[in-house]
């Protein structure tokens, strides 16, 4: 089975590598972005033999974020694709003895879960809008069966290949709880608690502002941080910010790319945590 999926999953990945190399060749490898996407591209070819692919589903009645309008008008979701191998590592030094079991909530391009992916761990992610997976843009031509839509407002269940529920050493969520209607937080969070593993973090970065493009807004949820710090102790998860993580190692809120925040510059437009079950 895992013999099946890897030369099905090498096929996938061979046809993008020739079409992106085509594809740069015509514009003169002159782009230096586009020339690093061939290289990912080609380094996961190489090194896909070498990876655990222990797959992932997800079970769920609401597959699109149909009422969100980071699925009707786009924005995030199709010109994002973070990347952060800072993270991985951070993630690695939390867990030395063993591969780590990743869950990227909200996750756009895929770019994190390949990140994970390419380091040897079991990585897997949802988005709400089914852009990315429609147009095949960033990562979800090169490991789609690592990545998967989800309305993670509602509820779902992930399943591992084995046909156990699927736990989590890390959870992360990256400018994703403020798109949430607060009504459907609660949800959201029983989602997250079920799927962390004993032991696990879930790290996030939390927008304190509304984000407007175009007169659309895509922030249903601002509420200060302190309102945040007693939403997550009610459900039973204690907040830190920096006690796991340094700064840098975060995901987003530290000016990764074109549209990312800068919180240091900026603390009121947001801030990052850490949430860990609270045990008795």
């Amino acid at each position: 089975m895992k013999e099946e999926l890897v030369q099905r999953t090498l096929g996938d990945i061979g046809a993008v590598v020739v079409s992106h190399s085509n594809w740069l060749q015509q514009l003169a490898f002159d782009n230096q972005n586009l020339r690093q996407e061939l290289l990912d591209l080609k380094a996961m070819l190489a090194t896909l033999n070498n990876i655990d692919l222990d797959l992932y589903s997800v079970q769920t009645e609401f597959p699109i974020a149909i009422d969100s309008n980071d699925h009707i008008v786009p924005w995030g979701t199709q010109n994002d694709n973070t990347r952060s191998a800072l993270f991985v590592r951070a993630c690695e030094r939390l867990f030395p003895e063993k591969p780590v079991r990743f869950l990227d909530l909200g996750c756009s391009g895929g770019g994190i879960v390949f990140d994970f992916l390419m380091r040897g761990h079991k990585a897997f992610g949802l988005e709400g809008s089914d852009f990315s997976l429609r147009s095949g843009r960033a990562n979800w031509s090169v490991i789609p069966r690592s990545l998967a839509t989800c309305d993670i407002s509602r509820p779902f269940k992930i399943i591992a290949n084995d046909l156990s529920e699927a736990v989590f050493d890390v959870i992360t969520l990256w400018e994703v709880f403020e798109h949430i209607p607060e009504e459907r937080l609660d949800t959201l969070m029983s989602n997250i608690k079920s799927h962390l593993a004993e032991g696990g973090y879930v790290f996030a970065s939390i927008a304190l502002e509304d984000d407007v493009v175009d007169g659309v807004s895509y922030h249903p949820t601002v509420k200060p941080e302190s309102w945040w710090i007693e939403y997550f102790a009610s459900k039973g998860l204690s907040f830190s910010k920096y006690d796991f993580l340094s700064y840098s190692e975060h995901c987003r809120g530290i000016g990764n790319g074109p549209l990312d925040p800068v919180y240091a510059d900026r603390p009121e437009a947001g801030f990052h945590c850490t949430l860990r079950l609270i045990t008795k």
